[in-house]
């Protein structure tokens, strides 16, 4: 299922080991900050072709419980908030050092939150078992992919050791059927590892949620120049589906992604530059699968089939997977799209920008008899949390990682200055 050519796309790995504090931004970006920022710079220096370098970090995840004991039950505003902080420090290292593809030199991230064989069991498929589900990537389903990285960084620590050593020995044995040379960098780790003096974000104070699951789950967007907002409402979009069900050969699930029509954004700021509605699909599909490949290890895609809706004249794409998996991309013309079409699906996932518009699917689906959707926030990659001497410079490249007016607008000058 891998979705990179690794005759064109470089593609890198940075290991991270268990951090005590995942929830606090300050206690992040001292310990992993001096790492990351390296990669990204080394990554941004690469040769390329047609596509900026790939840069994947993993990172160990574990739940807080009293007592500092291990918890067994994933916490979804744990887990989906220490997502948002990852992607939010990278995005201020890439504005602090300029990686921006106003530059040439930006760098696609993603970030996988990874168990270390502790947290969760999973069978020789790399799908969780018991009777929670767990939204962690497996060590070995994250070594076992078919990503074709060419560099692994790993932390010059006694746990950063013991995790790339971990991770090797899966990789290579028995061998995978790709290139298997990987170059080993090891990068020191910042002053910031003993945390406990730093406070975690206000998000953390909302109860305790156990991670669900769901059989179909929707998102919405207009997902313009894919970025790291994007990222983190589709990797918890992914990471929320059921996974198959061990004693059928096909288990009906369904990820349904609504993307905004190209007649509606006409008016968009710097439009010159919007993405057409086949682009769009296309990037959202890219990086959904990157996820689900990781997720489903062993899942394989049957079919693609392109076609236009009878009753919108919209475009679709309907995948379907081995496990009964489909996976629905729909060209939407209103805020709701299918989620009032479509009485399948049970989970919406929005942003805190885009709560209001999830309440207002319900009460459409309420007026129709249907059952409520429940309702997933992800936080919202706001610049607040920054330090505060950091320049205008650095807030409006920052700017340039989360915002899509902010990346056309950036291409648009860009392409007047080559003229």
């Amino acid at each position: 299922m891998s979705t990179l050519d690794p005759n064109v796309d470089p593609c890198q790995l940075i290991l991270l080991p268990h951090f005590s504090s995942p929830t606090a931004l300050r206690a992040l970006q001292e310990s992993f900050g001096p790492p990351i920022r390296r990669a990204l710079l080394l990554a941004s220096r690469l040769d390329r072709k047609s596509t900026p370098a790939s840069l994947d970090v993993a990172v160990i995840h574990k739940e807080p419980s009293p007592g500092h004991q291990q918890s067994a039950t994933i916490d979804y505003n744990h887990f989906q908030n220490h997502l948002a902080l990852m992607y939010k420090l990278i995005c201020i290292l890439c504005a602090e050092e300029s990686i921006d593809i106003e530059y040439g030199n930006d760098v696609e991230t993603r970030v996988i939150l990874v168990n270390d064989a502790r947290d969760c069991e999973y069978d020789s498929g790399g799908h969780s078992k018991g009777p929670s589900p767990c939204p962690l990537v497996s060590l070995t389903a994250l070594a076992r992919c078919h990503r074709p990285w060419t560099r692994i960084y790993a932390v010059a620590t006694e746990d950063g050791e013991v995790l790339l050593q971990s991770f090797i020995q899966i990789r290579h044995h028995p061998p995978l059927q790709i290139q298997s040379h990987l170059e080993v960098t090891r990068l020191d780790l910042g002053s910031g590892r003993s945390a406990s003096n730093h406070k975690p974000l206000s998000k953390m104070s909302l109860p305790p949620r156990t991670w669900p699951a769901f059989r179909s789950v929707a998102v919405g967007g207009t997902f313009d120049h894919l970025h790291a907002g994007h990222k983190l409402l589709l990797t918890v979009t992914a990471l929320l589906l059921n996974a198959p069900d061990p004693g059928h050969a096909s288990s009906h699930r369904s990820i349904t992604i609504g993307i905004t029509g190209d007649k509606l954004l006409q008016k968009k700021k710097f439009v010159d530059q919007m993405q057409d509605w086949d682009k769009r699909q296309r990037a959202v599909e890219s990086f959904l699968l990157g996820i689900l490949e990781l997720r489903l290890p062993t899942d394989s895609l049957k079919s693609t089939d392109r076609a236009t809706s009878p009753d919108t004249g919209g475009r679709i794409v309907r995948q379907r997977f081995d496990s009964g998996l489909a996976i629905n991309y729909d060209e939407i013309f209103d805020p709701f799209g299918p989620t009032i079409t479509d009485p399948a699906i049970t989970a919406l996932v929005v942003s805190g920008e885009t709560r209001s518009g999830g309440q207002a699917v319900n009460d459409k689906r309420e007026s129709q008899g249907w059952s409520l959707l429940e309702i997933l926030e992800v936080d919202v990659l706001n610049p607040e949390g920054e330090d505060e001497g950091s320049s205008d410079t650095v807030g409006e490249r920052y700017e340039g990682k989360i915002s899509s007016t902010e990346i056309r607008r950036k291409l648009h000058f860009r392409q007047t200055v080559e003229v």
